[in-house]
Formats: structure tokens, C-alpha cells, sequence
């Protein structure tokens, strides 16, 4: 969901929510709550009485809106977390990266970019890093990867759990398949040295 379209949802649930405090607020009769002020300050039935019972409401109506709004935008705010993974036939390729969640069709997909770092001892043509893209969903526990990584240009898909200790393939465009582990955390880590 884009923040435009986030902002617009937000808005139109704050004018519903309002409209339904107002039925609220009348029902309880915030006028007994609003009354309380110091007695003798202005007199009885003044025009400054009621102004200061109808602003007492609005405060009321406003502080309800804004409890109910803030806790409905808590859960809504996406999650990053930092992706790794080794791949090549002898695991000479470290993959990181940092992904974003967004929610779709009630699942977690999760999208960002990711770096391959040439680490093996043997040399090889091109750049000792390499910026791609992946996007995944993870269904269960222990997490089922569903995952789609692009490098220069070349879709890669993967199939597997995610996890450090779980050995994978991903299969190219090209015709290639490499052995590839993914997994995920929470926490800003640096993978595991010769793992």
C-alpha cells in the first residue's frame, strides 16, 4: 500500500470514527461532564456556558479520535529486516541486504535490495560486488521461502526454508543452478565468518 493511499484510508477512518464518537459522546451525555466547571465563574445559562460545554465536548471527541487513530497506526508501520545468505559452488559469494514488509492478500511479502560480495580465494571477471534485488514471502514455521532474486539482469528463483543451517538451490533464467542458503534477522549482524 502506497503512503498516499495509507494517508487517504487514514483520513477516511478518523471522519468515520468521529461521526460515530459524535453518536457516542451525545449518547453519554458528556453535557453532565463538561458542567463540572467552578460554579459562580460566569452564571447559569450564559452563551460563555454553553460555548464552554461544546468546546469541553469537541476536546473530548478529539482526545477519543486521536487514542483510537494512534492505536490503529501502530501495527500498521512496515518492518525492515536484514537479509544474508551465501551462494556459488564453494559459498565464494556472501548475499546481504535490507528488506521492507509489505502486507498482501494476507501474506508477508518482503522486497529490497541485496549485495553479492565475492569472498572466495580464486579470482573471477567483474566487479568484487554485485547489486540485485529479491523479493520474497515466507508462509509457516519454520519459515517456507518463496523468493525471487535478480542480478545484472538474470531472475533467479529459490524454494526453501530460511535458514543458515539449510542448503538450497536457486535455479536462473540463464539455465544455472547454485547452491544457495538465505536467512534473515532482526538485528543489524554481520553473517558468520566462514560459515
Amino acid at each position: 500500500m502506497t503512503s498516499t493511499k495509507a494517508i487517504r484510508m487514514s483520513l477516511a477512518i478518523a471522519r468515520t470514527l468521529w461521526l460515530l464518537l459524535d453518536d457516542v459522546v451525545g449518547a453519554y451525555n458528556t453535557t453532565k461532564l463538561c458542567a463540572t466547571k467552578p460554579v459562580g465563574i460566569w452564571g447559569t445559562g450564559s452563551s460563555i456556558d454553553e460555548a464552554y460545554i461544546m468546546l469541553c465536548e469537541a476536546f473530548l471527541r478529539t482526545v477519543v479520535l486521536f487514542a483510537v487513530a494512534s492505536a490503529l497506526a501502530i501495527p500498521a508501520r512496515a518492518q525492515s529486516m536484514q537479509v544474508y545468505g551465501k551462494t556459488g559452488y564453494l559459498g565464494e559469494y556472501e548475499l546481504s541486504g535490507t528488506v521492507s514488509e509489505q502486507a498482501s492478500n494476507g501474506r508477508k511479502d518482503y522486497s529490497g535490495p541485496l549485495i553479492a560480495k565475492h569472498v572466495g580465494l580464486c579470482t573471477h571477471d567483474g566487479p568484487k560486488d554485485t547489486t540485485g534485488q529479491i523479493r520474497f514471502h515466507v508462509i509457516g514455521s519454520p519459515p517456507h521461502v518463496t523468493a525471487t532474486l535478480v542480478f545484472e539482469g538474470t531472475e533467479c528463483t529459490y524454494e526453501g526454508v530460511l535458514s543458515e543451517s539449510y542448503h538450497g538451490f536457486m535455479n536462473c533464467a540463464d539455465k544455472t543452478s547454485l547452491p544457495l542458503r538465505l536467512w534473515w534477522s532482526r538485528s543489524r549482524r554481520s553473517p558468520p565468518a566462514g560459515s
